[in-house]
């Protein structure tokens, strides 16, 4: 939707390191005020490993889709988990987080079944190389998805 900087890099700060939560549903909002987002399926998000989530207490793009569910009236499902801990892809070289995102994801075993043929959105924050949506549509066609729509905030 827009470049990462001031001052939508600002909000997406304040709503991952200083947990002002409410930022997510503004940052859906001008997701859905400034793109032309498709009729999806379902809504899930850019998972963040359970280790990076006990740390922040949330996963800010989960904050982002939910918020853009409810204003799309489309169902939002936490579908992906992240298996591998990675370190923090922003501080990382394209080639270093080609690398950390080999088979760092996997579809949740209960929606194997239900994905087949289905148009799904992936939300996420930040989109650098573009590494993780492309590492997560791949997962998510192999479960059978028919189309994987990615939607972030901002590129770096």
């Amino acid at each position: 939707m827009a470049v990462y900087q001031p001052p939508i890099s600002d909000l997406i700060k304040s709503l991952k390191y200083q947990h002002v939560k409410k930022i997510g549903v503004v940052l859906a909002e001008l997701l859905y005020n400034h793109l032309q987002l498709p009729k999806c399926d379902l809504i899930t998000w850019a998972p963040i490993s359970k280790k990076r989530l006990n740390e922040r207490g949330f996963n800010q793009a989960q904050m982002i889709g939910e918020g853009l569910g409810r204003i799309m009236k489309t169902p939002t499902k936490t579908v992906l988990k992240k298996v591998k801990h990675t370190s923090k892809q922003a501080k990382s070289s394209f080639a270093q987080r080609l690398a950390n995102l080999q088979d760092t994801f996997e579809v949740e075993a209960s929606f194997q079944h239900c994905l087949k043929n289905k148009t799904v959105m992936i939300v996420d924050d930040v989109l650098s190389t573009g590494s993780t949506l492309n590492e997560c549509a791949r997962m998510l066609k192999m479960a059978g998805v028919k189309v994987v729509v990615g939607v972030a905030v901002a590129r770096s």
